[in-house]
């Protein structure tokens, strides 16, 4: 019996459709844990607010981004080049500035119990993000 092809990137295409929306989902609701994280934030420390600008959009391209997955995972053929090559530049700056809550969540892990919890939570996100980044390049600059 064959596999499907690319059922590994499909498998991926589900959880990261998952994580995404429930990402977006908890910047949106007020009862949503990085919700209530940013405006805590924002009552403390106004200009904190492009922190959660950046979070929002990040979200939200990480949202657009489940396009070229699903393009990719089921050899279709891509649609819309120029406006993901630009997405993926923005994506990484957002990747960089927008994720302060997770910031936080890794930095406590590195000074939590030791450097090796740390050093797990920051591989473990990354490596989930990177088959999305990866993804997102081959179609934005490699298809035809």
């Amino acid at each position: 019996m064959r596999l499907p092809t690319n059922l590994g990137l499909k498998i991926y295409l589900i959880i990261f459709a998952i994580f995404t929306f429930s990402s977006l989902i908890s910047l949106s609701r007020p009862d949503g844990i990085t919700y209530t994280y940013y405006n805590i934030l924002l009552t403390l420390h106004a200009p904190a607010g492009i922190w959660y600008i950046l979070a929002i959009l990040n979200a939200l391209i990480s949202f657009t981004i489940l396009i070229p997955l699903y393009r990719r995972s089921f050899n279709l053929t891509g649609i819309h080049i120029k406006l993901f090559k630009w997405l993926f530049f923005v994506r990484i700056l957002t990747t960089l500035l927008g994720h302060n809550y997770e910031v936080v969540i890794i930095k406590s892990a590195f000074q939590g119990a030791s450097i090796l919890m740390g050093i797990i939570a920051l591989s473990i996100w990354l490596l989930f993000l990177y088959p999305s980044f990866k993804e997102h390049f081959i179609y934005s600059f490699r298809s035809n």
